[in-house]
């Protein structure tokens, strides 16, 4: 019955997800490449406009942040200017990183800064990421085999038809966020392990920021690195 619950958790948690990112897709704003109204802000696509980033000052003002992006961002919103978030596939790309090393270098380095230093806020992330998406996985494996062992019971099948419902919506989430980000669903099974690796990541990043241990950015040590804004 504790298997059944965990996995109804995750099946609602997927639900909620796909019609935030549903809502999401559906809202996108065409914005026009020629127009230089707007300041793309990368790796997130928020366009202040640029009279609004000049007036806060732009990136030089949170140059010392670890987070400059959002520190940007929440400097805009203290001066009382307006942010718009729009996604902007159609308009730019952009590759992050091109190597593991590299992509746990960066996560660890801003997950737990971005949310001003909030642990609640970070594990609860960390839980999210494995309710939605390892738990689905982890929990149609134990009972598949326990199945095989003991027996195909009612709720052992009821169990294994919801596990496999919440990794459908997974594969619909990979879609929805192929039209959003423009991002192709090909690994689209391995979400399973996503949610684990950006689980570590954040308990990782709470580690390293609070302790300063490999907290670094392209060989520099952020240490001694000043908080976010608030």
């Amino acid at each position: 019955m504790l298997l059944l619950l965990t996995i109804f958790i995750s099946l609602v948690g997927l639900i909620t997800y796909l019609v935030h990112l549903q809502n999401a897709v559906a809202e996108i704003h065409q914005l026009s490449p020629s127009k230089d109204i707007y300041f793309n802000n990368p790796p997130n696509s928020g366009f202040p406009r640029v009279s609004a980033y000049e007036k806060v000052g732009g990136h030089q003002a949170v140059a010392s942040q670890v987070a400059e992006d959002v520190a940007l961002a929440r400097l805009i919103k203290h001066n009382g200017l307006k942010l718009g978030y729009r996604l902007g596939a159609k308009i730019a790309t952009l590759r992050m990183y091109r190597s593991w090393a590299a992509l746990w270098e960066g996560w660890t380095k801003v997950l737990y800064v971005g949310s001003q230093r909030n642990l609640l806020t970070t594990l609860y992330l960390a839980f999210v990421m494995l309710t939605i998406y390892s738990i689905p996985w982890l929990e149609l494996a134990i009972i598949v085999g326990k199945s095989l062992s003991h027996g195909w019971g009612t709720i052992n099948s009821l169990t294994i038809g919801i596990a496999l419902i919440a990794i459908f919506l997974q594969y619909k989430l990979r879609k929805l966020a192929e039209k959003a980000f423009h991002s192709p669903p090909k690994y689209w099974w391995l979400h399973g392990l996503g949610g684990l690796l950006v689980a570590v990541m954040a308990i990782a990043s709470v580690i390293k920021t609070e302790t300063g241990w490999g907290w670094t950015w392209r060989g520099r040590s952020l240490k001694k690195a000043t908080h976010p804004s608030s």
